[in-house]
């Protein structure tokens, strides 16, 4: 087990590290709600290269999105994270070739939001990424086997490989919306329920 670095205003809150000699490293959580059309998950991390005297080249260090099963491997559908040599930060769609400049790598953490919205178009996504609460970038992703299932789990790839000096990640969460007219059935049981009340105490 590699010993994590000497990282210089690291968070107390650090919960995992990849170290650069591994070629890969999978955080996941486990999805107990369906995935149904109009419902967006958000996925957000806080991560940060661990050595950057290591990385050579330009390099995808991280892959943020959704898979449709609770097992090992890459999302199916999200966001890449890549640097350069020259220490410039880049988001694009996994897989993809066209690379949006977020601003200049450093040591310290940066937050990175994804949302992934299931839209009434058959196979069809939206997505939105952010760095830092900055403006979003948006695509239009289609993939069949993410619209096809019920479930979908959020998953972490950092990709590390042996030239990015390893990936940091001090936070990981995930949080669901339902579509709109869930929260027309919410209320409308609310007030069925408030009816029936009012009723028996009449």
């Amino acid at each position: 087990v590699p010993v994590e670095p000497d990282f210089p205003g690291n968070p107390s809150g650090l919960h995992a590290y990849s170290a650069g000699n591994f070629q890969n490293a999978v955080f996941f959580t486990q999805s107990e709600d369906t995935f149904d059309v109009g419902d967006s998950i958000t996925i957000e991390a806080s991560l940060a290269l661990a050595n950057r005297s290591a990385f050579t080249g330009e390099k995808n260090f991280a892959r943020i999105g959704l898979k449709t099963d609770y097992s090992n491997g890459a999302p199916i559908v999200g966001i890449d994270l890549t640097a350069n040599a020259l220490w410039s930060l880049k988001i694009s769609e996994m897989g993809g070739t066209d690379k949006t400049n977020v601003g200049s790598t450093d040591d310290l953490f940066h937050t990175y939001t994804t949302v992934i919205t299931k839209t009434a178009v058959a196979n069809t996504f939206e997505m939105s990424a952010s760095f830092d609460g900055g403006d979003a970038i948006n695509y239009t992703i289609v993939n069949a086997d993410l619209y096809a299932a019920t479930n979908a789990y959020a998953v972490i790839n950092t990709r590390a490989g042996q030239n990015t000096g390893g990936i940091l990640m001090d936070s990981f969460s995930v949080s669901s919306v339902p579509e709109p007219s869930a929260y027309s059935s919410i209320f409308g049981l609310m007030a069925l329920a408030f009816v029936v009340s009012r009723r028996k105490r009449d």
